[in-house]
């Protein structure tokens, strides 16, 4: 009996030994984080054509436990509402390790690829722009990805829109707006002797009203135009040309005769007669001569007046002037 209750004493402290365990390493994800802030960029407001640089600045955060990739921009191209386009080869950015801008025509290498770490980035940007780009806000996207290394896959980054403003603008520039022509005897004048022009360029990003102020010839008003049968203006202005002495001296105040004036922009093209005369569309220039240039397009336009001189056959002999100012206005 002794022995029996040994056993089964045994027995039982066998049964109360605690169970065996085993202890899992734990297992870390693969990581990498890329954040941008702003994730809405306004590059500013441009206010000339030519190369623009933003005092804007997108900061990047990238934060990786594993080997990655290089991280690389692309951009989605900039365009208005109305449909106009600025490209990816015009919009640049500058790389952080060699402050070289350099186009998003391509996909650009922002960082090469590292290993695990913590890396920040501040990126600039320049936009060309080009005179015949119309006025107005531009938007599109900047789009980042961390390429995939090892047969790990790319992965996106945030997509930051963005947007530029393209102010309006107007250059121009006119010579030959003094002119003395000679006619001599009426009689035999060629039209050339009796022609005079003034040329000139003008460079805009917007509709634009070319206009020939009158406000210094005296007497000038609404009846003072021909017009067609259409009731549109001619370019004819009645009594422009005003005398003031003859060849003796004497004064010829009283005498004046008409002219012609015609506009044409094409380099050469057809000449055209005044849109309209009053006042500007913004109401701050009257008495003035109007012409929309080419339909109201932005462009580089080189621009030619042409003056058609009408003397009468029995027009009095002396000097006579025409007096006139070249202006511009939006076409609002």
């Amino acid at each position: 009996m002794v022995r029996l209750a040994c056993v089964i004493a045994g027995a039982a402290g066998l049964l109360l030994l605690p169970p065996q365990t085993s202890q899992a390493l734990p297992r870390v994800k693969r990581y990498i984080g890329l954040t941008a802030q702003p994730q809405s960029l306004d590059l500013g407001a441009v206010s000339q054509p030519g190369l623009y640089d933003s005092p804007a600045v997108l900061s990047l955060h990238l934060a990786a436990n594993c080997n990655h990739g290089r991280l690389v921009m692309t951009t989605t191209p900039l365009q208005s509402a109305g449909g106009d386009v600025i490209p990816p080869s015009r919009v640049f950015v500058r790389l952080p390790e060699t402050g070289q801008y350099v186009p998003l025509t391509q996909p650009v290498v922002i960082a090469p690829g590292a290993g695990p770490g913590v890396r920040d980035f501040q990126l600039r940007f320049r936009i060309k722009t080009q005179p015949t780009d119309p006025a107005g806000t531009y938007t599109a996207t900047f789009n980042l990805v961390v390429e995939g290394v090892g047969g790990f896959p790319a992965v996106p980054g945030p997509a930051v829109t963005y947007q530029v403003e393209l102010e309006r603008h107007t250059a121009y520039e006119f010579t030959g707006t003094r002119t003395y022509i000679h006619i001599g005897n009426i009689f035999r004048a060629t039209e050339d002797e009796l022609t005079a022009h003034t040329v000139g360029s003008v460079s805009t990003n917007h509709g634009l009203y070319i206009g020939l102020n009158l406000a210094a010839v005296s007497g000038i008003n609404p009846n003072s135009f021909e017009r067609d049968s259409g009731g549109q203006l001619t370019g004819r202005i009645y009594d422009a040309m005003r005398g003031t002495v003859d060849v003796l001296g004497r004064s010829i105040a009283n005498e004046a005769f008409d002219l012609r004036v015609l506009l044409s922009w094409d380099g050469g093209g057809a000449y055209v007669a005044p849109t309209y005369y009053g006042q500007s569309p913004d109401g701050n220039v009257s008495k003035t001569l109007w012409w929309l240039l080419k339909n109201g397009d932005p462009g580089m336009y080189n621009l030619d007046f042409k003056i058609r001189l009408l003397p009468e056959p029995v027009q009095a002999d002396g000097n006579y002037y025409f007096e006139s100012e070249i202006v511009v206005t939006p076409a609002l």
